[in-house]
């Protein structure tokens, strides 16, 4: 390091860092030019998503890819859509009136699930297709397509992979008193 002269004489002098080259940068290591990288062949390819069909590589933006379960598994995924109603439905249960006025969670018919906030806050509605094996959310946020993750059994949103609990945990404490016990 060396060492810069004060401005004014009452400072002591601060250390200067010297600033470090990376190898084959300019003016780098031996005076060499960067390694080229192969050709490309094309984009990377992923996974493709049950329900649409739709690919996404691993490495956009930091999102993960999703392994769905297969679009024939009906048995899984009617068990574990299931299952996720009845996590959020206890999820909600110490949240329900008195605590929250309007609190209300529905289940229709074992494919659909209402969480029912109120007239000002709106409603999140899940509805299970098991012909193509997805949830699909609408809420006062927006719509999502959930499908069920091969690895961790969890409902993740397909194209970046998002946990449809986390989402709707985020939002219903920003919108209700309390907080869901997921």
């Amino acid at each position: 390091m060396t060492t810069a002269q004060a401005p004014h004489g009452d400072l002591p002098p601060r250390p200067q860092r010297r600033k470090r080259r990376r190898a084959g940068a300019p003016g780098g290591s031996g005076g060499r030019s960067p390694a080229k990288a192969p050709p490309s062949s094309g984009p990377p390819t992923a996974p493709v998503f049950g329900s649409s069909g739709m690919r996404v590589p691993s490495n956009i933006g930091g999102h993960r890819a999703v392994e769905p379960v297969a679009d024939t598994n009906v048995p899984r995924f009617s068990a574990a859509t299931s299952a996720l109603f009845d996590r959020i439905d206890a999820a909600l249960l110490h949240l329900r009136p008195p605590v929250n006025e309007f609190l209300e969670v529905e289940l229709d018919g074992g494919t659909i699930l209402r969480i029912k906030l109120g007239p000002e806050l709106g409603t999140y509605e899940l509805h299970a297709d098991e012909d193509r094996c997805v949830l699909e959310m609408t809420s006062p946020t927006g719509s999502f397509t959930y499908v069920l993750e091969r690895s961790t059994g969890d409902f993740v949103e397909e194209a970046d992979g998002h946990s449809l609990v986390g989402l709707l945990t985020r939002d219903l404490i920003r919108q209700i008193q309390g907080y869901p016990n997921f």
